[in-house]
């Protein structure tokens, strides 16, 4: 997923010699949190509603935030989030050249992980600790087959245990509990949901 399908454009911004109480009023009427500040028609600067005090200066460069990060349009939605959570910023501008044509914040970031792992629609989650060697994944995804149910997401995360994985499947059903059970009878621990005493076997 790219940066320029889920950005916010065409975006507003301002100038580092505008006054920041007309930046305060302008952030109330577009209803935003980030405005990029652009001098010369170059990125300068950011400044968010937590910056646009009247006590504190009286223009936005007094109180912008610069140099500032930025990404390409064509950068991975997953690199945003990574330099997001490095630099513990909520949102970057996004330049083409010199011009900046969009903003991501976190709202978007958290929105598109949704819509990536499924989480917008209905289904089940299910996570299942597995040996961390090469074709886990396939065993457990021909379980959930076999029951003839799509996975609409999957990703990998690390267990407590070392050597071991734990699987986080998002699949389009909302009973788990045939397959819960044929999970564990292959072997295999299930973390959630939690299995019932009838699904170990009790």
């Amino acid at each position: 997923m790219l940066v320029e399908t889920i950005m916010t454009a065409p975006v507003t911004t301002i100038s580092p010699d505008d006054t920041i109480l007309a930046t305060i009023d302008l952030v109330r009427e577009k209803r935003i949190r980030h405005l990029p500040v652009i001098d010369g028609g170059k990125l300068s600067g950011i400044v968010t509603d937590r910056d646009l005090r009247p006590n504190d200066g009286t223009t936005v460069k007094e109180v912008m935030t610069a140099p500032v990060h930025f990404v390409h349009p064509l950068d991975s939605v997953a690199e945003v989030a990574r330099l997001m959570y490095e630099y513990k910023i909520g949102c970057l501008p996004v330049v083409r050249g010199a011009e900046v044509i969009g903003i991501v914040t976190e709202t978007d970031i958290l929105r598109s992980f949704v819509e990536l792992l499924g989480f917008n629609k209905p289904g089940s989650h299910l996570e299942v600790e597995m040996p961390d060697r090469p074709g886990m994944l396939a065993v457990i995804a021909d379980i959930i087959k076999e029951h003839g149910v799509n996975i609409t997401s999957v990703y990998t995360s690390q267990a407590e245990n070392q050597g071991r994985k734990v699987l986080v499947f998002r699949i389009q059903t909302i009973d788990l509990r045939a397959i819960v059970a044929d999970i564990i009878k292959a072997g295999y621990r299930v973390l959630w949901p939690l299995p019932k005493d009838e699904d170990l076997g009790k």
